[in-house]
C-alpha cells in the first residue's frame, strides 16, 4: 500500500511538473465512456489520416488545428481523469460533460448553421486514423474512434468592434429555436466562418422555453 502511494504521488509531482509545457492533455483521459448523449454526424473520409497539431485550450477543451488550418478537433475537458477514482469528483465531473455534450447536441440539432459542428462523436462507428501532435512536438498514432471529440470548421475570431452586435444577434437566433448561451464569456465565445456568424463553443447552451 506504502509503495503505491509513494508512487502515485511521485506520478502526480512529474504531471504538475509538465503541466505548463504540456497544458495538463493526457491522451488517456479522453477514451469512449458511456454517455446520455448520442454523436451527431460523420467524421469526414478525406479528413481520415490527418495530422493535427494541438493548439490552443479553452474552458472547456483541448483544441487540435488540421495541418491545413480548416478544421479543429476539441476534446473536452469536462471528462474525469482515470486515475482520480473518487465518486464524488467522478459524479461532477460527468455531470460537467453531460451539459457539455447536450449544449453541442441542441445547437447541432436546432440551429446546426450556428455550430459549425462536422460530426460529435459519442459512440463507436469505424476506425478513424489520425495522428496527434502535442505542446512537445511527441507524436501520437491512434484510432478516433476510441476517443470522444467533437470535429468543427475552423472560424475566425470576431474584431472587438463587433462583439456586442454579433453577441446580440446570437442571442437572439438562439431564442427562435427555444435556446440561450449561459457563457459568462459569450462575446470571447464567437467567431466567423466565411463571414458567417457561429458559436465557437456551445457547450453551455440550454433549452429555454419563455
Amino acid at each position: 500500500m506504502k509503495i503505491r502511494l509513494v508512487a502515485l504521488v511521485l506520478f502526480l509531482l512529474i504531471g504538475i511538473a509538465l503541466e505548463p509545457l504540456t497544458w495538463g492533455f493526457s491522451l488517456n483521459r479522453y477514451q469512449l465512456i458511456p454517455t446520455a448523449v448520442t454523436s451527431r454526424g460523420v467524421f469526414p473520409s478525406e479528413l481520415a489520416g490527418q495530422k493535427w497539431f494541438l493548439q490552443a485550450q479553452g474552458g472547456q477543451s483541448y483544441v487540435f488545428f488540421s495541418a491545413d488550418h480548416r478544421y479543429v478537433l476539441k476534446f473536452f475537458k469536462d471528462q474525469p481523469r482515470p486515475y482520480l477514482n473518487y465518486p464524488s469528483y467522478v459524479a461532477l465531473k460527468m455531470k460537467k460533460l453531460h451539459r457539455t455534450l447536450t449544449g453541442y447536441s441542441l445547437i447541432y440539432d436546432r440551429c446546426h448553421d450556428l455550430s459549425g459542428i462536422i460530426c460529435l462523436h459519442t459512440q463507436r462507428s469505424h476506425p478513424i486514423p489520425a495522428t496527434l501532435i502535442d505542446r512537445l512536438g511527441i507524436t501520437h498514432s491512434v484510432d478516433l474512434n476510441d476517443y470522444l471529440f467533437v470535429v468543427q470548421h475552423k472560424a475566425e475570431h470576431i474584431q472587438t468592434k463587433d462583439l456586442n452586435a454579433s453577441a446580440e444577434s446570437i442571442i437572439q437566433t438562439l431564442s427562435t429555436h427555444h435556446l440561450t448561451d449561459h457563457d459568462p464569456r459569450l462575446h470571447k465565445n464567437l467567431g466567423t466562418i466565411d463571414g458567417h456568424l457561429i458559436v465557437i463553443d456551445p457547450g453551455r447552451i440550454v433549452e429555454c422555453h419563455q
